[in-house]
């Protein structure tokens, strides 16, 4: 082979070498140029948190527009994808994605398969009961009917706070929420926000009392995938402080 034509080979092969190195992210993602994607899976049945539109196929909420927020920092991508709340634990443990962002509490428990940012948002459980049930605290909830959303921390305070109570679990909120509204149950117990959302929607029912609870929400990160964890903390740092996590809060009502 000519030494010019050697030279115009090793040329070709150097250029296809850093298109494909430029196509893998530092989550192991495939990316186009050197756009870097994450893969969030989120239970998007949660307004005003997170809420998945089967009709255009779309994502809104709190944690969707902060975790697009953080991605932005990063010089990220990101794709949405809305996996049920049982399953979401699993897809992270198997790289099916790359972040839950699922208004999830960090526990000592959850923290012991996951890696968790620092928190971004404190939340509260709540009590929404019928409006005319006449229900006002805890004491009266003693062997009620109480709608859960199975494995969450409303889940957990209804088990192991309220003494007789008939624990219902529902596979999503809505369920849980709507069972009320049938008359099914006497209470559901969840997080301040959907509850709030909800009721506002559905005058047959109402929020009836917080509990004080002060739960820290954070984004679900692999096991180990310290990098990706400061790197998400360094962007929520910098959104702290340039007031974008602020004005996120108002955009709720959070």
């Amino acid at each position: 082979m000519q030494p010019n034509r050697l030279l115009s080979v090793l040329f070709v092969l150097v250029l296809a070498t850093g298109a494909l190195a430029g196509c893998m992210n530092q989550t192991g993602n495939q990316n186009t140029g050197n756009t870097k994607k994450l893969i969030v899976g989120s239970d998007a049945t949660f307004p005003p948190m997170e809420v998945y539109h089967e009709s255009n196929g779309t994502f809104t909420g709190f944690d969707i527009d902060l975790m697009r927020e953080i991605a932005r920092v990063m010089n990220y991508t990101v794709e949405f994808r809305n996996v049920g709340w049982d399953a979401l634990p699993v897809e992270l443990s198997n790289g099916n994605i790359d972040v839950i962002a699922s208004s999830m509490t960090i526990t000592d428990e959850r923290k012991a398969d996951r890696e968790f940012t620092e928190p971004y948002y404190l939340v509260d459980q709540s009590v929404m009961v019928g409006k005319d049930s006449g229900i006002t605290n805890v004491q009266q909830l003693q062997g009620k009917r109480i709608a859960v959303q199975g494995g969450t921390t409303g889940d957990l305070y209804a088990t192991n706070n309220i003494s007789g109570a008939q624990v219902n679990r529902f596979d999503d909120y809505p369920s849980a929420a709507n069972a009320l509204v049938t008359g099914a149950v006497d209470a559901v117990i969840m997080d301040r926000p959907p509850q709030v959302f909800f009721a506002s929607e559905n005058p047959s029912v109402v929020v009836a009392f917080d509990i004080d609870t002060n739960e820290p929400l954070g984004f679900a990160i692999k096991k180990g995938r310290l990098d990706l964890v400061n790197q998400m903390n360094d962007a929520l740092d910098q959104l702290r402080a340039d007031g974008t996590l602020d004005r996120l809060r108002q955009k709720y009502d959070l």
